[in-house]
């Protein structure tokens, strides 16, 4: 999981392989700690279904918010804003705010990490 971190990219979709909620929640705690200053501004995977997401969120200061939102990068690509509602948000030690939410579909659960420029 660190190496989402790591990477140069604003947007990673992993669509293929689910992820365990232990994977997740590393990559979580390593965010919060800014231990790699990443310029990722989007994350979307599938999560394996069996994943509590409430233990997922234990720990992290998680603060519930239902009001819709949209989600713009900081720099111009040839992918839409986003517009989502509901969900939780953490903030790391830096100040940074990352919104993370879940959506049930037929491919499993999809799980959203969106950090505000």
């Amino acid at each position: 999981m660190d190496a989402f971190l790591v990477s140069n990219s604003l947007r990673l979709s992993l669509r293929e392989k689910s992820l365990s909620g232990r994977s997740i929640k590393e990559f979580l705690s390593n965010w919060l700690q800014n231990e790699h200053n990443s310029p990722l501004e989007h994350l979307t995977m599938i999560i394996e279904e069996s994943v509590d997401r409430l233990e997922l969120l234990n720990g992290l200061d998680a603060v519930p918010f239902s009001e819709e939102r949209t989600f713009h990068y900081s720099k111009e690509l040839e992918i839409p804003p986003e517009t989502f509602s509901g969900g939780y948000d953490i903030r790391g030690i830096n100040g940074n705010k990352a919104s993370i939410t879940f959506e049930d579909g037929y491919q499993g659960a999809r799980f959203d990490f969106y950090v505000w420029p």
